[in-house]
């Protein structure tokens, strides 16, 4: 049975993925929930029928164009958006200044990234106020950004073909990123990274199921909060014994944001963490301390 601030925050999850209109990610997490039980009949039947209702509307606008080649469904999927978005700037030469304009301190971090999910795949406008691309590199190298919002525009200027290193700032300080280097997935990340993720099924995929769906949403956060930083370098060059002590921090991590209990040692001896890698999962477990601290989405 899923644990109530599991629940919260898989609750709040789906709300984030509609809003941002990431409907095959709400999907697959609903049917993950399918498999699960909240403890509560009408939670669960809430998540069956908002499943049945996307997956109908993803019939729905797809059932002329479905095909077996799944980057082919991915490519016209990403024609139609452009397409969507040409039309809206047609009817409205505003539209991409009014999005530009959303990217302020005072506006929500969904709305931002909201915003930068359109302003990925835009077309430049002849005469417009502002030159996108341009836009959004500037904002990056003068403003003060969540990391979550910064690490999204980020992805949206190599999305834009962007050449080259852009300063941002990070932990108070200036950094220098290389934009065709900035993952646009978890598959386009360092080796490293994925190891971690990969030990930590290996650990908690028997005793914990909810468990790891929870880490590898946790995972990408993490990472895109740390991304450039001391800590990201740390990680991506480290060795096996790195890797562990990595994915035992974060399963300690979330099972204290799931249960308030991190059991710290029991973890450490699951993940066979020897005495001389405990100061690395100290500074792992502090580096996901700050980062919970910071995180958008409450479960405490």
């Amino acid at each position: 049975m899923l644990l109530p601030k599991t629940i919260d925050f898989y609750q709040i999850e789906i709300t984030r993925m509609l809003e941002t209109e990431r409907y095959e990610e709400a999907i697959a997490l609903l049917r993950f929930l399918g498999k699960c039980d909240s403890g509560d009949n009408r939670t669960n039947e809430e998540w069956w029928a908002l499943l049945a209702w996307l997956e109908s509307m993803r019939l729905g606008d797809n059932q002329e164009t479905i095909s077996d080649d799944q980057d082919d469904l991915e490519e016209t999927e990403t024609d139609l958006f452009r397409q969507h978005l040409r039309t809206k700037t047609d009817q409205d030469p505003q539209y991409i200044t009014q999005l530009i304009e959303m990217l302020q301190p005072n506006v929500a971090a969904s709305r931002q990234i909201l915003a930068l999910n359109q302003l990925a795949y835009m077309e430049e406008v002849a005469n417009a106020k502002y030159n996108i691309t341009e836009a959004l590199a500037s904002w990056l190298e003068t403003g003060i950004i969540s990391p979550w919002v910064q690490f999204k525009a980020l992805q949206v200027l190599k999305i834009r073909r962007f050449k080259g290193e852009i300063g941002v700032t990070k932990e108070g300080m200036k950094i220098m990123l290389d934009i065709g280097e900035v993952p646009l997935g978890l598959e386009q990340y360092p080796e490293k990274v994925g190891l971690v993720l990969q030990k930590l099924r290996q650990v908690a995929e028997t005793s914990e199921p909810s468990l790891v769906y929870f880490a590898e949403e946790i995972w990408e956060q993490y990472l895109a909060y740390i991304y450039g930083t001391v800590s990201y370098d740390q990680l991506v060059n480290g060795d096996q014994a790195s890797v562990n002590a990595w994915a035992s921090a974060l399963h300690s991590k979330i099972g204290e944001l799931m249960s308030g209990d991190a059991k710290e040692t029991d973890i450490q001896i699951l993940y066979e963490i020897p005495e001389e890698s405990k100061l690395l999962w100290k500074q792992a477990f502090q580096s996901l301390e700050n980062f919970s601290d910071q995180f958008p989405i409450t479960l405490k």
